[in-house]
Order: C-alpha cells, then sequence, then structure tokens
C-alpha cells in the first residue's frame, strides 16, 4: 500500500477523517484489494460525499463497493457501566 502512488496525501486525508470521529476502524480486507471502513455518520449520502474527497477515489484507484447501515449489538469498546445503562 505505501508504496502506491499518492500514499502521503491518501494517509493524510485518512487520519483526518480519524482525528475528526468519522472514521472508527479502517483497513485492508484479507488479499488486500478491498478496504473496510467502519464509520460514525448520519447518511450514505454524507458517507460519499466524505469519501468523494479522499485522492485515491479522485484518481480512480479507490472507489466504494457499497455502503451498508451496521447496528452494533455489542460492544468491547464502550465502557461496561454504559452499555449496561444503554442496553447496548
Amino acid at each position: 500500500m505505501r508504496e502506491q502512488a499518492g500514499w502521503h496525501e491518501h494517509a493524510r486525508y485518512m487520519d483526518e477523517l480519524f482525528e475528526s470521529g468519522f472514521v472508527l476502524f479502517a483497513g485492508p480486507l484479507e488479499g488486500e484489494r478491498e478496504v473496510l471502513w467502519i464509520v460514525e455518520a448520519d447518511s450514505q449520502s454524507a458517507i460519499r460525499e466524505r469519501m468523494a474527497e479522499d485522492p485515491w477515489q479522485v484518481n480512480g484507484m479507490l472507489r466504494p463497493e457499497r455502503i451498508e447501515r451496521w447496528t452494533v449489538v455489542l460492544d468491547a469498546m464502550k465502557p461496561k457501566s454504559e452499555a449496561r445503562r444503554t442496553g447496548t
């Protein structure tokens, strides 16, 4: 990945998304041909707008395959006391 054209620009863009709280988790799936992003967003259009800013999408190296809503039922990252209180 790091040898690909535009790596530094893409990494800077991803760091900004992570620091802003938009991207919660991201990384390549097995085989490194597909990447999974887990994000916090209000809508699919908001996700597409943010993804359109990625230098790798602009140059055609990366494109979204699908966007799916995900309901988290168990969350090991959330403090246990908060999880009990909210029921998640």
